[in-house]
Formats: C-alpha cells, structure tokens, sequence
C-alpha cells in the first residue's frame, strides 16, 4: 500500500502536509515533585474547615436560587422546549 493520502479542494495532497508543525510545545508537563506540591495543596485547601463551611453555604444559595427560577420560569421553559425549532433561512435554497 502507498502512503495515506487526502482529497482538499479537489487536488491530491500527502497527508504530511496537512501537519502543523509547532516549533515549541504546546504545555509545558510539571515534574513528579511539581505534581504531588500543587495536589497536597489542592488536598490542605480542600479539607480547611472554613472552606467545607463556605463551599457548603454557597451551594446551598444557588441551590435556593436554582429552585426559584425553576418555580419563576417552568411554562416559560416547558413552551419553549416544544416550540419548533426556527428555520434557518440559508438552507432554504
């Protein structure tokens, strides 16, 4: 078999071609010590008392918000989602 080839704007192009070449990464990978710094971080924010505290309360305020516009906009929604969806005038040729 010869080399994968594709079809772009009617002509016959190899597929190396159509590679990108970046000449620097395009992120850059921490080591293993960067890793498990930035985890035991994560993990020390994430068990602080004040945080689960805040976390929860915030959680609980969009909750209540969420419910409101639920109650506020149910028809609203409900109408919408079975409206027809609107014709787009381009693919009408």
């Amino acid at each position: 078999m010869g080399s994968i080839k594709y079809i772009q704007m009617a002509r016959v192009v190899p597929w190396t071609s159509l590679l990108i070449v970046a000449s620097e990464p395009i992120a850059e990978v921490p080591t293993l010590r960067e890793y498990y710094r930035d985890l035991d971080s994560i993990i020390y924010a994430a068990s602080d008392g004040e945080s689960k505290s805040f976390a929860y309360k915030r959680l609980q305020y969009l909750d209540g918000k969420w419910n409101l516009y639920i109650l506020l906009n149910e028809r609203q929604e409900m109408l919408d989602s079975k409206a027809p969806p609107p014709s787009d005038p381009q693919l009408m040729v």
